[in-house]
């Protein structure tokens, strides 16, 4: 078939691929071209200020946004623009077959609703995303329900409003207008200010009509509480993604409102509800109330079903003298469903809590971010109440393993490993070898490791003789013993080549078909610039640098370490320059025992094992 007879619709998907310095040349090779070629040049729009101006002050005959205004259909409004009424009119009579708008980069004034403005015209919009100014407190109810009647088709909505005062907040009746007037509507992302939901309005709120077509909803500045929870299971039984911006939210209900109401009929048929939803986020402020703890507990209900979650608790002045009682409170996630887990804790001041996160049973976690500055991690719980857990990223947190660790760990299918601005005892690393044999990648960035080190040896040993790695990272790595931070880095692999893992009676085994070896490489850690802390550079010792390190340590007694302080104290500080390496050996060094690597990186610099070994 010729390329000029091919179906419409098939050259307009085809011109959609084609670049658009492009799709102008290929408008002009045939009839058949021109207006598929045509259309998709002109398929998006992105007016600012000059272009606005032109659109409304050209000729219409001289116009090319009028002439082909027609073939829009998605615009963006940007520039940081006050869109006033007759703007907003011309672009409703020059744009008429728009699908999607989009006026976040813009602001659109009380003036945009006016008698001039015809939202008709607009009625093909199925994604309209809105920041308005609003100048009083009801301005969404008495202006926005005009427009939405208006808008049949649409089925994705993102309204920012942004008022002078934060009195007069809305109420769960206003959700009830927005999908009255748009029975189509799927996504629905607003930041109105809502109330909290009273235990008299639940009578009410049982013979809401359900909105069976919404499937995802986010809402800002609403609150915490037992009324909201009963509404959203009521008003959306098929949401199957579900985020809530509870952060800095004020708690004017009070604390005994639903006490003296009946709630237990109703809470009856609350497990029945949310069973398509699978994802949720929620970002909220610690708070101490028996209110909240009765919404958790509930909650806990609703996430049977779900596979992603994500977390952001905010800690507060207010409730700095009982932090680890609201954190187990706050975070009492067990779940047989939940596969991507994402916790972030944010604290006024670092360094003010010492903290403990004991996370629940989480039989199908798979992937898992946790952010929780100064909070203690214990691996091996963590571990033992996530058995399938394969990625694991750590941030900010002190990780450690509980003192009744058995000697025999059972083993785990971990196989990545990130952790970044953290602090990790060096024995941790031979825990996670012994338990994790399918680790395959470990990312260690801006990571104080630390542990003790024998006066005999002064050597700090991180011991991984069950890991093979593929891919290994060390970044910004700090390593201290209780006196001295260690500038001189071995990396020893026992194997030369990668080890076969099978399964025996259900246990994960490292099977050698080689003698081992121990090749070791030489770093010496340093910085060019001693103002620049975080700039850290690395040096690759020579063989015959590595063979004064290794005899240097070799013959390592307890007298040199005493003795040897004239070295200490020509390079005391924590910073090395390049010239210094010799004077560093006498602070000890820190060794990498690994199963197997071949390709790794220190400091961004690429290392092949294999041919610097040679």
């Amino acid at each position: 078939m010729l390329a000029s007879r091919l179906p419409f619709e098939i050259l307009a998907l085809i011109a959609s691929f084609v670049p658009k310095f492009k799709r102008s040349e290929c408008s002009t090779v045939c009839k058949a071209w021109k207006t598929p070629f045509q259309d998709s040049l002109w398929h998006s729009l992105r007016i600012n200020r000059i272009l606005l101006k032109l659109i409304i002050y050209l000729p219409n005959e001289e116009n090319i946004y009028k002439k082909n205004g027609h073939r829009v259909r998605e615009l963006q409004i940007c520039g940081n623009l006050k869109i006033r009424q007759r703007q907003i009119h011309e672009l409703q009579q020059c744009f008429t077959q728009l699908k999607s708008l989009n006026t976040m980069d813009a602001r659109l004034t009380q003036e945009c609703f006016g008698t001039m403005a015809e939202w008709g015209q607009w009625s093909s919009l199925t994604d309209l995303k809105m920041f308005i100014l609003c100048p009083f407190s009801d301005f969404f109810t008495q202006e926005m329900t005009k427009v939405f009647p208006c808008l049949p088709s649409l089925t994705r909505l993102e309204f920012i409003e942004t008022r002078y005062t934060a009195d007069n907040r809305y109420t769960w009746k206003t959700l009830e207008i927005i999908h009255t007037s748009l029975p189509r509507l799927k996504y629905l992302v607003t930041s109105l200010l809502f109330s909290p939901v009273l235990a008299k309005d639940i009578s009410e709120i049982k013979q809401v009509v359900p909105a069976d077509c919404m499937t995802d909803l986010t809402l800002s500045s609403t609150n915490m509480d037992i009324g909201w929870l009963i509404y959203y299971s009521l008003k959306y039984p098929k949401l199957e993604k579900l985020i809530l911006s509870l952060e800095g939210c004020r708690v004017d209900q009070p604390e005994d409102d639903f006490q003296n109401y009946d709630t237990t009929p109703l809470l009856k048929t609350l497990p029945d509800a949310f069973l398509h939803i699978k994802t949720i986020e929620i970002c909220q402020t610690a708070v101490v109330s028996k209110r909240h703890d009765m919404f958790w507990q509930l909650f806990q209900q609703f996430i049977e079903h779900v596979k992603d979650m994500k977390y952001i608790l905010h800690f507060t002045n207010l409730v700095s003298e009982q932090p680890q009682g609201v954190l187990d409170e706050c975070v009492q996630l067990s779940s047989a469903s939940v596969e991507n887990l994402d916790l972030f804790i944010k604290f006024p001041c670092k360094d003010e809590f010492n903290l403990s996160m004991k996370l629940g049973v989480c039989s199908r976690l798979v992937d898992l971010k946790m952010k929780l500055p100064e909070t203690v991690v214990e691996l091996d719980v963590l571990l033992n109440n996530c058995p399938a857990l394969k990625n694991i990223q750590l941030d900010d947190v002190l990780v450690r393993i509980s003192r009744d660790t058995s000697e025999i760990p059972k083993k785990h299918c971990l196989e990545t490993i990130f952790i970044e601005f953290s602090k990790v005892n060096s024995l941790t690393f031979g825990y996670i070898s012994r338990r994790c044999i399918r680790l395959r990648s470990m990312t260690l960035s801006y990571v104080n490791i630390y542990g003790s080190t024998p006066q005999y040896t002064g050597n700090l040993i991180m011991d991984m003789s069950w890991s093979q790695f593929e891919v290994l990272k060390l970044n910004g790595m700090t390593y201290r013993d209780k006196k001295h931070s260690m500038k001189i880095l071995a990396i020893e692999r026992i194997h030369a080549t990668p080890q076969a893992v099978h399964s025996d009676d259900g246990l994960t085994l490292l099977t050698s078909m080689l003698p081992p070896v121990n090749q070791r490489l030489w770093f010496h850690l340093f910085s060019e610039d001693q103002s620049d802390t975080m700039c850290r550079r690395v040096r690759i010792l020579d063989k015959k640098q590595a063979m004064i390190a290794r005899d240097y340590y070799t013959a390592f007694l307890s007298s040199i370490w005493n003795t040897n302080k004239k070295a200490e104290t020509v390079c005391d500080s924590d910073i090395r320059k390049k010239p210094c390496w010799r004077k560093d050996l006498s602070r000890g060094h820190v060794t990498l025992r690994c199963g197997y690597v071949g390709q790794y990186s220190i400091e961004s610099v690429d290392v092949d094992h294999n041919v610097q070994f040679l």
